[in-house]
């Protein structure tokens, strides 16, 4: 779906659920989905909330709203920053689903049984960008991710 913001065409390309990331040996690794309240009082390592603001917005929401109390420990701006502390048993986390790419070794990836909260990722262009490798670029984008169909994207970046 497009739509127009201020001068902006905006596709969201991404859409994935937060996954609680802890050690293998930490006891939460072996439940199969747990749950929300079993974060109460744990070490938990954050998202920055300047740099890494749209994370750690969602999770801080996340958390508050479901009245859970963690022990922060680490606020960090980068997804593999915060999972190489999981690894090291220096406290569990929330990231983006996405996080499971990075394959660190030791770090189980978990659904949490809550209704699942996404994270989002969009891409914005100007509506009247004259760039000539905009067209090529949406058309890249729609073979890798579910964007509107091809003569749309080219409608959208040519201006008609």
């Amino acid at each position: 779906m497009t739509s127009n913001l201020h001068g902006l065409e905006v596709i969201q390309v991404l859409r994935e659920p937060l996954l609680l990331a802890v050690h293998r040996d930490h006891r939460l690794a072996k439940r199969r989905l747990p749950a929300l309240e079993d974060l109460s009082g744990e070490p938990f390592i954050t998202f920055n909330p300047v740099d890494g603001k749209y994370f750690h917005d969602k999770v801080d929401s996340l958390l508050q709203t479901s009245g859970i109390r963690v022990n922060y420990v680490q606020r960090i701006s980068q997804v593999h920053s915060i999972l190489a502390l999981v690894t090291a048993e220096q406290g569990i986390a929330l990231v983006p689903q996405s996080a499971r790419a990075l394959h660190f070794e030791g770090t189980v990836l978990r659904k949490l049984k809550v209704k699942t909260i996404y994270t989002k990722l969009f891409f914005a262009w100007r509506k009247d960008n004259v760039n000539p490798a905009l067209p090529d670029f949406l058309l890249l984008m729609q073979k890798h991710f579910p964007l509107p169909t091809t003569s749309t994207l080219e409608r959208r970046s040519s201006g008609v």
